[in-house]
Formats: structure tokens, sequence, C-alpha cells
């Protein structure tokens, strides 16, 4: 059994794939893998942030998906 591929682990979107037509019309891909106690994680396909939530990711400061944050 192959083990599930991390975020980190998959190539960046090229253009021509569905991940980089989803982003082109203004969606953020996240990807899912069915691992772990509480079923899975959610991964930002830029910047491979992953976390139990998806509105838990905390994306690196240089992905276009990071929000702004209050100064």
């Amino acid at each position: 059994m192959q083990p599930t591929p991390t975020a980190q682990q998959l190539p960046p979107p090229s253009r021509e794939s569905e991940l980089a037509r989803a982003e082109h019309r203004g969606k953020q891909v996240l990807l899912y893998a069915p691992r772990g106690p509480l079923g899975g994680f959610f991964a930002c396909s830029r910047c491979g942030a992953s976390e139990l939530q998806p509105d838990l990711l905390d994306h690196r400061a240089d992905c276009p998906y990071r929000p702004p944050r209050d100064r």
C-alpha cells in the first residue's frame, strides 16, 4: 500500500492542471488526506499548510491564500 503524499510532496500545479484551472476561476484549492484518528487533514495546494479543519490553516507568509493580519 502506497503512503498518502503530503502537500509538501506534491508538485506545484501546472498551468494545464485541474488545480490551476480552479485557481484561475478564483477558487482556493485544498487537498484532503484521510488519515489520523479524527478522519483526515486538509492542506493548501500552494504552500502545504495542513490542519484538521480548513479554517485553521496557517498559510505561509508568501501564500496568496494567507488572510490579512491585523496590525
